[in-house]
């Protein structure tokens, strides 16, 4: 089919350390169905050989922008984004998969409601060698609902999010530092939804691969636990004033804010690693959740859930092949 005439996709990707997952990534966006896109890359520094799996790619839909000195996400981004020539844009991870009708089945979404402005899909989580299905998760669909659960847990998946270019020029800002590598897709996701029609395809369209070296679980800390209280409140300020602190730089508002709604971690110094246990229980990370685990018996000794919590978590990691 001729795409002259046909909407341009410009996909975002940022690598880090991506060295096992790269070339499967951009592979999965070669092999779209859709196939009017650039891919626009940089490798941010990177200590292994990602920047030279990216290099060895000869298609000239790829753009490589790669970066002088580490920059993190959120500004590689911002620079990646300063080149975008296509209608819709999307920000892929360095170490997913994009399934082969991903592209063309958003497309069909944005050219059968013309009012909508972002398009999630549903996606699969998988282990790290990508050979097993942890999970499969269905994103919802219908916008009104969209709006009804947002204020209390992010309806959108960063990576699986197309948005039209002239949203994203008109908000003037994709990720914001304020976020620090985290929760800037979720920020990201609530500003556009709360002023455009935005949805998700209820089919599984993207492969989401759970490493505990992402940038979401290196740092299971009280800051990055509850980072979404801090976003839902921001969106809270713009209902009531048009306005959040992050836009009239008074960023100390949502720290006092978060402070107040944390509390309890400072009472119970244990619970925020018990909490990481918890999690990284359920993305079957064992050795991550024994050592949470245990270090919720060394803030408290006398607890006697923290100590059920470690001994759980290790006695899982037993009997299983990690």
């Amino acid at each position: 089919m001729p795409s002259d005439n046909l909407p341009k996709i410009s996909v975002i990707l940022p690598a880090y350390n991506a060295e096992k997952y790269i070339e499967a990534a951009v592979n999965s966006i070669l092999l779209q169905t859709y196939q009017n896109f650039e891919i626009i890359i940089a490798d941010d520094c990177s200590t292994d050989r990602t920047k030279a799996i990216i290099d060895a790619f000869d298609d000239k839909r790829i753009q490589t922008h790669h970066n002088a000195n580490n920059l993190g996400k959120t500004e590689t981004v911002k620079k990646l984004y300063s080149y975008v020539s296509g209608t819709f844009v999307t920000i892929h991870d360095a170490d997913d998969i994009s399934l082969p009708e991903r592209f063309e089945k958003q497309l069909l979404a944005f050219a059968t409601n013309p009012k909508l402005g972002m398009c999630g899909t549903s996606f699969n989580s998988v282990s790290e060698d990508g050979k097993t299905v942890l999970e499969t998760i269905i994103m919802e669909s219908d916008y009104n609902k969209v709006l009804e659960n947002i204020p209390n847990a992010s309806q959108f998946h960063g990576p699986t999010m197309m948005i039209k270019k002239s949203i994203l020029d008109e908000l003037g800002e994709l990720y914001r530092p304020f976020f620090k590598n985290n929760y800037e897709d979720t920020d990201l996701a609530y500003r556009i939804a709360e002023r455009y029609e935005s949805v998700n395809l209820p089919e599984v369209l993207y492969i989401y691969r759970i490493l505990d070296t992402s940038l979401c679980r290196t740092k299971i800390d009280v800051w990055n636990r509850n980072l979404y209280k801090a976003v839902a409140f921001l969106a809270m300020e713009r209902k009531e004033s048009g306005i959040d602190s992050i836009m009239s730089g008074n960023p100390e508002t949502v720290y006092d804010y978060f402070n107040k709604v944390t509390i309890h971690y400072q009472q119970d110094t244990s619970l925020i690693h018990r909490e990481a246990a918890s999690y990284f229980m359920y993305w079957k990370l064992y050795p991550r959740a024994v050592r949470e685990g245990w270090l919720s018996v060394v803030k408290n000794p006398f607890s006697l859930i923290n100590w059920r919590t470690w001994f759980y978590c290790y006695r899982k990691k037993m009997f299983s092949k990690k």
